[in-house]
């Protein structure tokens, strides 16, 4: 799953959602609700967590959100 970037990303013959970087995104309206939203099933659901190249400054806080609500719905902690 890739959280930043442009969308239209291919990857394994699949165009896959991805989240263009920036504060400025309003996660009420598509495509950024459906995508943070099922971002989210998937870190409830995963078994493993690996963030690479991201350092969680201010630009971020979206994303710091996404992994605090995951960590919270999980009964067990992938992180």
């Amino acid at each position: 799953m890739k959280l930043h970037g442009g969308f239209d990303l291919v990857y394994r013959g699949r165009i896959q959602p991805i989240i263009t970087p920036g504060m400025n995104k309003n996660y009420l309206e598509l495509p950024y609700n459906f995508i943070w939203g099922r971002a989210l099933e998937i870190l409830i659901g995963c078994d493993q967590l690996r963030i690479i190249g991201c350092s969680l400054g201010p630009n971020d806080i979206g994303l710091i959100d996404l992994l605090f609500k995951a960590h919270l719905a999980r009964k067990k902690s992938p992180f």
